[in-house]
């Protein structure tokens, strides 16, 4: 029958043939192999429509037989026309050419019943081979992604990837016969191709990973070299010059593996020997299949295909199926080394067992001589602790001590003074008592001299009483309770105070005390002693910046500390340089609003001095324990972190400090109301 396309879309093709009269009786059986769509007639009578013929390509139905299809034909001797009316339609650009499957535009095959059964079972048996190569393939894929998921090793990667794409390509051979639209088919025979081809290149990747070997420019260069030419095949109306690239390539893709397993086997590569054995089988497979070929040229044709398909099916199965036994070798291996790995792990784990034991004995006993030690140190660090606290109260007190002695000076003075004089005034009234001639006048005048000097040592004498008697009650023993106190007296008695006692040091030093009190503020519970404990400390500190800064500044400079109070009603925000570690502040423990107090809002105490000010990078070191910026010997570091717990843990307040360096320093200190 015609083989070859008719000029134009549609036409008929007809044959003359004779029916021998030894086939009477006989059965026969017609297949068709066609692209595009035809109708079958025999003798002007229609027997098989295959799709929809038609002029116009948009109404025409392919149809591509399968091989199973195999329609009887009942006629009689002598000579018959077979016509059939034909059309083909050249499908869009975009779908790939399917060689294979269309190697004829139209060809009908005539067979007797009893050659039938070989023409069926070949494809039967073979569709049957299929699915149990694809099972296999997909499984071996599956295992050595695993291993790669596990190993992570390139060759358990490219060889299920390889494993991957032969199952994908010859999965064509168990969807193909069963397929009979012509597009659709040819999309099946294209992906097929392709997974070949990448069947083929991986599994030269494989080998090459195998051996160590690199995957040089030329392995890149032939790969690129059959991909370009499966695509040009598909697409394309070129046939030779594909066939002749995609060769070429593969041929060359396989003589490099050939040339890289010999030069492994030469340098005695472990396994280089297993790699060449396969690559081996195949060439003796291929040169033995064209010999075989040769050999039965003339003989059935079923039988040269099933040695084909055998030649085929070993040349594909014979690398993959020995890679996967080198692996499955080198994974045993592996498991082997591993346990014998393991058996010398755990002989050093009884050994070190053993030697753990002797070292935790060993090691108890010291840790209990250095917690013994570490109990010793703890102890007189706690001693030490406490002999700086007691020195701190100490110092506080020896300032303290010397503000009330310099604030007593002053009265006692005036006393002496006046006490000296009226002793003169007292004999030089005797002396003219004594004298015949006595001026009454005079005496007169020395006696009221006298009582104005009497009046005066009184008065400076209650100042100096008041002046203690306040000290006493400040000074008696404390039961650390809360009682009404007045903020305004209590800050300008001890701002007094520490200025004196400064003053009792160095008498060269002056400043200017600067009193900004709210003379409204109601008295506030607080523990006085606790607090006045607080302002001195503050005090100090102001009254120390500034007579610092005095010894290193020019004239001019009038060293000034300022103490003010008001009523806030916000509570106090947390300080921004509290120390570090220390618990944010105590608020909740005073009788603030919140826990039942009175709910007056907070009392801000400010200690401003117009001294050095504090840099920076100390701002957030000033409350810590033991922190001094004064010379070894004048500070223990103690006074502002004591101050902050009596204010944030004594009295549920807050302190902070507000310092621009070089200009000037303000403690904050907010008391509940």
């Amino acid at each position: 029958m015609q083989r070859k396309p008719l000029a134009g879309n549609i036409g008929w093709l007809r044959l003359r043939i004779s029916i021998d009269s030894s086939l009477v009786g006989k059965q026969l059986y017609f297949n068709v192999d066609q692209a595009g769509a035809s109708e079958l007639y025999l003798d002007g009578r229609l027997l098989r429509r295959f799709g929809s013929v038609s002029a116009n390509a948009s109404r025409q139905v392919d149809y591509s037989p399968t091989r199973f299809e195999w329609y009887p034909l009942t006629t009689k001797p002598g000579p018959h026309v077979l016509a059939v009316r034909w059309a083909y339609h050249k499908p869009a650009w975009y779908v790939p050419i399917d060689r294979v499957t269309n190697q004829s535009m139209f060809e009908v095959t005539l067979r007797p019943a009893d050659t039938l059964m070989e023409q069926v079972a070949l494809p039967k048996a073979q569709n049957f081979r299929s699915p149990l190569i694809v099972g296999v393939f997909l499984m071996l894929s599956a295992v050595q992604f695993l291993y790669y998921l596990y190993r992570r090793q390139r060759v358990n990667l490219y060889f299920g990837l390889t494993s991957l794409f032969f199952a994908l390509a010859r999965s064509n051979a168990i969807i193909r016969p069963f397929q009979t639209d012509l597009i659709t088919a040819s999309w099946l025979a294209f992906v097929s191709g392709l997974c070949y081809m990448l069947y083929c290149i991986y599994l030269c990747a494989t080998f090459y990973v195998f051996l160590n070997k690199r995957l040089t420019w030329l392995f890149w260069a032939l790969t690129a070299v059959v991909l370009f030419a499966f695509f040009v095949d598909h697409f394309t109306e070129q046939e030779i010059i594909p066939i002749i690239l995609l060769m070429a390539g593969l041929g060359g893709l396989f003589i490099d593996l050939l040339v890289a397993s010999v030069t492994a086997l030469r340098t005695q590569q472990a396994n280089a020997r297993l790699v060449l054995i396969p690559l081996l089988t195949m060439v003796g497979v291929m040169v033995g299949m064209i010999i075989v070929t040769i050999i039965l040229r003339d003989r059935n044709s079923v039988t040269m295909e099933l040695i084909g398909n055998a030649a085929t099916l070993i040349i594909n199965l014979t690398i993959p199926l020995t890679l996967a036994v080198i692996l499955a070798r080198e994974n045993a291996q592996t498991n082997r080394d591993l346990e014998a790995r393991l058996k010398d792990v755990e002989k050093l784990s009884v050994e070190k067992e053993t030697i753990l034991k002797d070292q935790k004995a060993t090691l108890e006993k010291e840790v209990a001589q250095r917690t013994a030690t570490l109990n010793r140190s703890l102890q007189e660090l706690r001693n030490t602790q406490t002999q700086l606290v007691q020195r701190e109260k100490m110092a506080s007190l020896g300032e303290l001590t010397a503000g009330i002695a310099h604030e007593i000076q002053n009265p006692l003075n005036f006393v002496n003074n006046f006490a000296e004089v009226s002793g003169e005034l007292i004999a030089e009234l005797r002396q003219e008592q004594t004298r015949p001639d006595r001026d009454p006048t005079l005496e007169a005048e020395l006696l009221t001299d006298i009582e104005q000097n009497v009046v005066k040592i009184g008065q400076h004498g209650g100042r100096a009483a008041s002046i203690v008697r306040g000290m006493l009650e400040h000074a008696r023993t404390s039961t650390g309770e809360r009682q009404p106190t007045d903020i305004n007296a209590l800050a300008d008695e001890y701002m007094r105070l520490s200025y004196h006692g400064l003053r009792a040091k160095d008498k060269r030093f002056n400043a200017t005390l600067v009193t900004e009190f709210t003379p409204s503020l109601a008295p506030i519970s607080v523990v006085s002693q606790d607090i006045g404990r607080v302002l001195l400390n503050l005090f100090n500190n102001a009254f120390y910046a500034v007579q610092e800064k005095a010894k290193t500044t020019p004239e001019g400079y009038k060293p000034t500390v300022t103490v003010s109070t008001r009523l806030v009603s916000t509570p106090p925000t947390e300080p921004s340089n509290r120390p570090e570690g220390a618990p944010s502040s105590a608020r909740s423990t005073g009788p603030g609003p919140e826990n039942g107090g009175p709910g007056n809002g907070h009392v801000e105490v400010r200690v401003n001095d117009n001294g050095n000010g504090i840099p920076q990078h100390l701002q957030r070191k000033i409350f810590q324990p033991f922190f001094t910026t004064k010379p070894t010997g004048e500070g223990t570091g103690l006074g502002l972190s004591l101050s902050f717990d009596i204010v944030t843990k004594g009295h549920g307040g807050s302190l902070s400090v507000d310092t621009k360096p070089g200009e000037y320093t303000t403690f904050i200190l907010m008391l509940p109301a």
